[in-house]
């Protein structure tokens, strides 16, 4: 076991202006009540990833509750542009709300009788409200209906923006309607060729080293994060693992990019040239391997996530299902009871133990 002392701020255990402000900046947040808060924020990213939608729509969603879209607002004070005035109506500041919802445009959409709020009032809040407002007023399939059309009016104001072209209300309604019919055609036909997720277990690495697993669990009560990260051989043998506690304010996604981050520094440690990061968190794999700016609080990880992908050619991240991370998620919850971080070589705690075996035992009759 190897013990550490290590600035918390900072994955690599090393003080900066920038580690610094960002500790800060959770911290001031959670004085102001964030944690309490947290149950509730659960249940609207909850209430937008189980939609029966297509990806691109969820994302959208997921952007629009964190004012993450590039409205006129946002990218006035990036000071990317000099107006903040709505492209479309030319009256309003641009804002995400204004653009999907308060637009006089928007608001044609909303009217039509196929709605299901076409009687509603239009009232100024933020999106985040105004979606939670929806998903208690709706049913499933009308919800739905309504995600893929906040989306819809968007890319309509992009279409104006780029094309000069304008749809009609009736259009937008309509091609959010068929683009949901069709997703869930398309999902009802290759129902039984999907792989049953009960089924899905931790597989041996391949053409790598070592594969290594990680997660992260939070701790509302204690404020606290715990780590966890296992490196297994192509025998499915323990090569290294940690386990590891931070005292610090943060939310889910941020959590499980540090997670990642820390098992990218523990694979340099250990001095393990070719390998896999298996995480279940869809939301860091995808902004791992993707090339967009992350506009969220996890952005900057996710900076030094990709700049080390980068650098080692021979490393990948790819996303699995809680159920075969399961060795990690130990891990990531006996973390959050430790004061320090503890390192174990070729070997791992009694916890975990009997999860290493058996999804050793079950890949060798594979």
């Amino acid at each position: 076991m190897v013990d550490r002392m290590m600035w918390s701020g900072s994955a690599k255990g090393l003080f900066s202006i920038r580690s610094a402000y960002h500790l800060e900046h959770s911290r001031v947040r959670a004085g102001k009540g964030e944690y309490s808060m947290m149950a509730e924020a659960e249940q609207v990213w909850e209430s937008i990833w189980k939609l029966n939608v297509q990806g691109v729509v969820k994302l959208f969603l997921w952007k629009a509750c964190h004012d993450l879209l590039p409205t006129r607002l946002n990218l006035f004070k990036k000071l990317v542009i000099e107006c903040n005035k709505c492209p479309v109506c030319e009256n309003e500041v641009e804002t995400t709300i204004h653009a999907v919802w308060c637009c006089p445009t928007a608001s044609d959409v909303w009217a039509e009788s196929d709605s299901p709020v076409q009687k509603w009032a239009v009232a100024k809040l933020e999106f985040i409200e105004l979606w939670k407002k929806l998903n208690s007023s709706l049913d499933g399939d009308e919800i739905e209906l309504v995600a893929c059309t906040l989306r819809g009016i968007w890319l309509r104001r992009n279409l104006l923006i780029f094309e000069k072209k304008f749809e009609s209300p009736k259009r937008i309604l309509s091609a959010a309607k068929q683009g949901r019919d069709e997703f869930i055609a398309a999902n009802l036909q290759n129902f039984k060729s999907k792989p049953d997720r009960g089924e899905v277990k931790w597989q041996k690495p391949t053409n790598v080293l070592g594969k290594f697993n990680w997660d992260a669990s939070i701790s509302v009560q204690e404020k606290k994060v715990g780590i966890g990260v296992i490196a297994r051989n192509v025998d499915g043998d323990i090569l290294a693992c940690l386990s590891s506690g931070i005292q610090a304010s943060v939310k889910p996604v941020l959590a499980e990019a540090l997670a990642l981050r820390r098992a990218m520094f523990f694979c340099q440690e250990v001095v393990i040239s070719s390998a896999c990061f298996e995480g279940d968190s869809q939301i860091v794999v995808n902004d791992a391997n993707g090339k967009e700016e992350v506009w969220a609080e996890h952005g900057v990880v996710i900076e030094d996530i990709r700049k080390m992908l980068g650098d080692k050619p021979q490393w990948s991240v790819q996303f699995t299902y809680r159920k075969a991370n399961n060795t990690a998620h130990i891990l990531a919850k006996l973390g959050i009871n430790c004061n320090e971080e503890n390192v174990w070589m070729e070997e791992g705690p009694l916890q975990i133990m009997n999860s290493v075996m058996r999804e050793k035992y079950c890949n060798s009759f594979e």
